[in-house]
């Protein structure tokens, strides 16, 4: 697993959870997601960025650990984070991309994750954002396996003006029900705990948001 550590909010009980698992080989910093990765205790292998919001201590310490740093001017089109999952996406071949520390802070910069999140699904890489409550990814047409959700709130919101989408084994199902971007409708179904729940997309681009109602830190299928 790869994981990318963006500069936004990053719990740090659950962030030393997760980033201790055994299953995440690489951490990559995103500028200033270097100082929540060494704050909950993982000096990350990678540092990318313009590096004009990392702390100059963990700058040093970085460096000092040997870390991959790889500096790109202030003025430049990409964000620190697209440069990070960039770097992650070109090395991690079939291995999972999460991004962590993507939420909370602002609100530009997380629609602006939302539609890094697209960017790669339209290249076939399914990245995760992930924090102690939720997950989040984008889903274009397929079936998507729900069995790791069961119990939890699960929401589906359009991307595109309008997606075609079925669902077996969650509370509310639908049959090739018409969702639509500007009306929430797909908020706040819940995953069934019973059976082998799915979903389908027939058509269109949809954020799928999966909550852990108790807040217990998602096992992953």
């Amino acid at each position: 697993m790869y994981v990318v550590v963006a500069g936004g909010v990053l719990d740090i009980e659950w962030g030393k959870w997760f980033l201790s698992r055994p299953d995440v080989c690489v951490v990559i910093a995103a500028d200033g997601g270097a100082d929540r990765a060494v704050l909950v205790g993982r000096i990350p292998d990678v540092l990318i960025g313009d590096l004009d919001s990392v702390a100059a201590e963990t700058l040093a310490l970085c460096e000092s650990k040997g870390v991959r740093v790889e500096r790109f001017p202030a003025e430049k089109n990409e964000t620190d984070t697209e440069l990070a999952l960039d770097w992650a996406h070109a090395r991690a071949g079939d291995d999972e991309v999460i991004l962590v520390g993507a939420g909370g802070g602002r609100v530009d910069h997380w629609l602006g994750n939302v539609g890094l999140l697209v960017k790669f699904a339209e290249l076939g890489r399914v990245v995760r954002m992930v924090d102690e409550r939720s997950q989040a990814w984008v889903a274009g047409p397929g079936r998507q396996d729900l069995t790791a959700f069961r119990g939890h709130t699960f929401s589906v919101l359009p991307l595109s003006e309008e997606v075609e989408a079925s669902a077996a084994g969650v509370k509310y199902g639908l049959n090739h029900l018409t969702l639509y971007r500007k009306q929430p409708r797909g908020v706040s179904n819940v995953v069934e705990t019973a059976g082998a729940p799915w979903l389908e997309i027939h058509r269109g681009l949809a954020l799928l948001v999966a909550l852990d109602n108790e807040q217990q830190w998602m096992k992953w299928g």
